[in-house]
């Protein structure tokens, strides 16, 4: 049995891809995490599924999580929140036919009565601070001793002890307002008894295999295939291949664009001379009132020419270079702009589409903005550079004892490339609330994005727990909710006016 800490044994594994050092992992955490994803599913099936889900995810992870205190808390919350996605795509197989269960009151059953308090532990320490939850997961959870516990924790033993005594008092008194009363002599006794089922024989082999299956291999690793010589060849022909693919898709776009913007032009061209015919009838009309329509009808005729010249100019030529631009990337400025709506998960449609022009953007929060359980939240413009960060936030601020902190949603973007008007964006996303206890609840998630000038990106995250998460909210808002990021960059001029304009 290794004696090595968690944080060294994902390290040995981020570098070497050791898996043995990950194996020891999977055996250390195996019971844990299968038990908290049996009752959270209630389906041996579906907590094996879940079970692979968050080991594989810790294998793609590891090499960020290796300075982890506490992978223990890490790998709990991974099963709840595997468990989410578990649910969520199943409501979309069935089509959403069933709405999310609402919990049903259950009158006083007796302390000790584990079929009670099974279906909604999960959910109670949900409710807990991470200090807390870590406290009782170390000590219930992975039967540490209270020495080793204050080990984990950095503290004492008598610390360790007070802090796992009140930990539990929060847990008995979540359970209560759920109808469940006990003392916590009762409940932790219950913990102890039944918290830990343990894996099944044989699974911990056949979760390291797929995990390891499913995660990237590291670039030392590969190595060893392939020679220098093979290695670069290799790379220069994918990056090719993907270079050409964007920019087939860009110069197609700007093909279907421009017929677009000419049809249009053709009928202002139709219209102008209808006016001019218009015009000569008007023979009652004052020689003044007649001069100033004519020049307001040359002046509309200049603008569309002007207008008609420069959609040929952009048009797509085969002696053009692809990514060639007449604006000096110095001077190129990007307009970012982005709505968030929360809402229930049964009203997500699979249909969405992640890349959007504007008005089918602005026609979908339209349509879903009419419900009275979505709430719509409009971050304020930013105006920046490439290579300059960008931060956009709606936030609050909070006051917690004597410090003050801000709650609401913020994305930090960094702009990476701008390739013939394919924007490259790396976007962090981080939303907060304050939760029970005066406690500060986060959902954080990065993604990074190829986005085509002016189009729109759509992409969502679950939203975990119940109530009201940003002002606007549903106060009544119970069941698992989820919200969609509209995210559009607009590359502009000095001036301010766009360089791909539609």
């Amino acid at each position: 049995m290794s004696t090595a800490s968690d944080a060294e044994l994902l390290s040995q594994y981020a570098r070497n891809r050791s898996e043995a050092a990950f194996s020891e992992i999977v055996r250390r955490y195996a019971s844990l995490v299968y038990s908290a994803a049996r009752r959270q599913t209630d389906d041996v099936e579906q907590a094996h599924d879940v079970v692979q889900m968050v080991f594989t995810d810790l294998a793609r992870k590891a090499g960020t999580l290796s300075g982890t205190p506490q992978l223990t808390g890490w790998l709990y919350r991974g099963v709840r929140l595997q468990t989410f996605e578990l649910r969520r795509k199943d409501q979309r197989r069935q089509r959403r036919e069933k709405e999310a269960m609402k919990l049903h009151d259950i009158s006083a059953p007796p302390a000790d009565d584990w079929s009670a308090v099974r279906p909604i532990l999960d959910d109670a320490m949900a409710g807990l601070d991470d200090k807390d939850r870590n406290a009782l997961l170390l000590r219930f959870f992975k039967n540490e001793s209270l020495a080793s516990v204050g080990g984990a924790l950095g503290i004492g033993e008598d610390a360790a002890q007070k802090r796992v005594s009140r930990a539990l008092d929060k847990l008995r008194a979540v359970l209560a307002r759920r109808g469940i009363n006990t003392s916590e002599a009762a409940l932790a006794a219950t913990l102890t008894a039944h918290a830990v089922e343990t894996a099944p024989g044989g699974a911990e082999s056949a979760w390291v295999a797929g995990a390891l299956a499913n995660a990237p291999l590291a670039p030392s690793s590969l190595l060893p295939l392939f020679s220098t010589e093979a290695a670069l060849l290799a790379a220069a022909l994918t990056g090719g291949l993907i270079v050409l693919c964007v920019l087939h898709s860009l110069a197609l776009r700007q093909v279907q664009e421009l017929q677009t913007a000419l049809q249009t032009q053709a009928k202002d061209f139709a219209a102008t001379r209808a006016e001019l015919d218009q015009l000569k009838t008007r023979l009652a009309m004052s020689d003044d009132s007649r001069l100033r329509e004519i020049a307001r009808l040359r002046a509309k005729v200049d603008r569309l020419e002007s207008l008609a010249k420069a959609a040929v100019a952009r048009s797509p030529h085969p002696s053009t270079e692809a990514g060639s631009t007449n604006t000096p990337a110095s001077t190129q400025q990007i307009v970012i702009e982005c709505e968030c709506l929360t809402l229930p998960s049964s009203l997500f449609d699979d249909s969405i589409d992640r890349l959007m022009h504007a008005p089918q953007a602005e026609s979908t929060i339209c349509g879903l903005t009419n419900h009275p359980e979505v709430n719509l939240i409009k971050l304020p413009k930013m105006i920046t550079l490439f290579g300059r960060p960008a931060r956009l936030a709606a936030e609050d601020t909070v006051t917690i004892g004597n410090e003050t902190t801000n709650v609401g949603l913020s994305l930090n973007i960094s702009l990476q490339t701008n390739d013939d008007g394919a924007i490259g964006m790396q976007v962090a996303l981080r939303a907060t609330r304050l939760a029970a206890q005066s406690t500060i609840e986060a959902l954080t998630d990065s993604e990074s994005f190829l986005i085509p000038d002016g189009d729109v990106i759509v992409f969502e995250r679950d939203i975990p727990g119940d109530g009201p998460w940003f002002n606007g909210d549903p106060a009544e808002a119970s069941g698992p909710r989820m919200m969609l990021v509209f995210l559009t960059p607009t590359l502009v001029d000095a001036a301010g006016n766009r360089l791909h304009p539609r």
